[in-house]
């Protein structure tokens, strides 16, 4: 199977689930789980399981989100997906929603894309391809046992050189605001797929 062939796999799922969902209403999620494997010269030959299913939304307690789990045969592997819309509900221990979640609530399309023998793969958003990007780290040296002796040091002269010169205080944020300013993008399902 070839990549493009996934590709094609990943964006007819994600296609197939909106388009379901838009025509059906109400009945939508029967029409879903009735949902046979795809018939694809691409990519058909290489599906060896195909469970569209409702998973359920970790906000409401309901079986309301769309989704898939998918086996597919690689070759010398298989890989075992689950494809997931994206939770509408999913909200901030403070109550705000998620920034995937606005955007879903927004209109946007997106499903997320599980290994589920390694874990987040990436999302479809929008009929477009978004792959998980690996998290940036850099290793600390460790902390050493003895600072260095403290040098007489002159401080600079205060801003234009007269003592009158005012500094406004730097605006101060909460540790809340903090922590959502630096809390990272994928969703917190993907651990232990909470939805």
């Amino acid at each position: 199977m070839t990549n493009q062939s996934r590709m094609r796999f990943l964006m007819f799922v994600s296609t197939q689930l909106f388009q379901i969902k838009q025509s059906y209403g109400a009945n939508a999620p029967d029409y879903w789980q009735g949902v046979r494997c795809p018939v694809n010269q691409d990519f058909s030959p290489f599906i060896t399981y195909f469970n569209p299913r409702m998973f359920k939304n970790s906000e409401t307690g309901q079986h309301t989100l769309f989704g898939v789990d998918a086996t597919l045969n690689l070759g010398n592997k298989e890989l075992r997906l689950r494809m997931i819309e994206q939770n509408p509900d999913k909200r901030y221990p403070n109550g705000n929603l998620k920034k995937f979640a606005n955007l879903a609530r927004q209109g946007s399309q997106i499903v997320w894309v599980i290994n589920q023998d390694g874990g987040f793969l990436g999302r479809v958003q929008d009929g477009k391809w978004h792959f998980s990007k690996e998290r940036a780290y850099t290793e600390v040296a460790p902390t050493p046992t003895t600072m260095p002796e403290p040098t007489s040091y002159d401080p600079p002269p205060a801003f234009g050189g007269d003592s009158e010169t005012v500094v406004e205080p730097m605006v101060e944020f909460s540790a809340e605001e903090l922590a959502l300013a630096y809390e990272e993008e994928a969703p917190e399902w993907l651990e232990g797929l909470d939805i």
